[in-house]
């Protein structure tokens, strides 16, 4: 029964980061503008970090969904949704001219509480899921 938790709690978070994943994918500068909005650094840091995070979105989705590598992806999601929720409470309040990067991009959107949670539900779905292994 744990089994079959542990590969649910998996395959759900694999599709999530998959879908960002290839959503970012799809429109890389999209996600360069909404970045900008998150740090104060120069824009060709922006560039080369856009790359990284896509990259390390689709590849945890892979490694979440195959058993032997599963370790690795939980734990590398657990990385991402400590970075997104600091970026995230560093940026509370503020209005995101590109978005927030929350699940959609390209529209003007305030931080609030409600990506702060989604963020933490994801992260403890991932917590729960390495206490599963």
């Amino acid at each position: 029964m744990m089994l079959v938790i542990s590969w649910l709690l998996a395959a759900v978070a694999a599709v999530m980061y998959l879908k960002s994943g290839l959503q970012k994918l799809r429109n890389p500068y999209a996600l360069q503008l909404v970045m900008s909005g998150y740090v104060s650094v120069p824009f060709r840091w922006i560039q080369t970090a856009a790359p990284i995070i896509i990259t390390s979105e689709i590849l945890t989705a892979v490694w979440l969904l195959v058993p032997f590598t599963r370790q690795v992806g939980v734990y590398a999601g657990i990385g991402l949704q400590l970075l997104f929720i600091i970026l995230l409470t560093k940026n509370f309040g503020k209005t995101m001219e590109y978005g927030c990067g929350c699940f959609g991009l390209n529209q003007p959107q305030t931080i609030e509480g409600k990506h702060l949670y989604v963020n933490g539900m994801i992260l403890t779905v991932l917590i729960l899921l390495a206490t599963l292994m």
